[in-house]
C-alpha cells in the first residue's frame, strides 16, 4: 500500500502533503514505522489507495464489489495464496465484516 499510494500518478502529490504534515519522510521505511503509531495517517493514506483505482466505488450494500475492490486494491497475500478452504474462511470474515459495517451505516443513517 504504501509504495504504491506514495508512487501513483493520482495519489502520490497528495499523498506528499500527508506525509509532510505528520512530519514523515518519504520514503517506505519511515512511512511504514508511522502508520503504526499514526492512526490517521493510515487512514488517510488508506482513502488514497482507493484513489488508485480506476474504478468507482462500489455502491452501498454491493458487499461482492466491495470485496473485489478490497482485493484489487489491498492485494491480500492470505486470499492470493490461500487453498480453497482458507479463501472460504477469509470470506466469510468478509461478509460477517460487512454486515457489520453495514449495521453501522444504517445507525448512522437513522440518526
Amino acid at each position: 500500500m504504501v509504495r504504491g499510494v506514495r508512487t501513483h500518478e493520482g495519489t502520490r502529490d497528495q499523498a506528499a502533503l500527508v506525509y509532510q504534515a505528520h512530519g514523515v519522510a518519504a520514503n517506505d521505511g519511515a512511512i511504514w514505522n508511522a502508520i503504526e503509531q499514526d492512526g490517521l495517517l493510515a487512514a488517510a493514506l488508506t482513502r488514497l489507495l482507493l484513489w488508485s483505482d480506476p474504478r468507482p466505488l462500489p455502491a452501498v450494500g454491493d458487499e461482492e464489489a466491495a470485496l473485489a475492490l478490497y482485493l484489487r486494491t489491498w492485494r491480500p497475500g492470505a486470499y492470493a495464496r490461500g487453498t480453497a478452504n482458507e479463501r472460504a474462511q477469509l470470506r466469510a470474515k468478509w461478509s460477517a465484516n460487512y454486515a457489520a459495517a453495514m449495521g453501522e451505516v444504517d445507525h448512522v443513517g437513522a440518526v
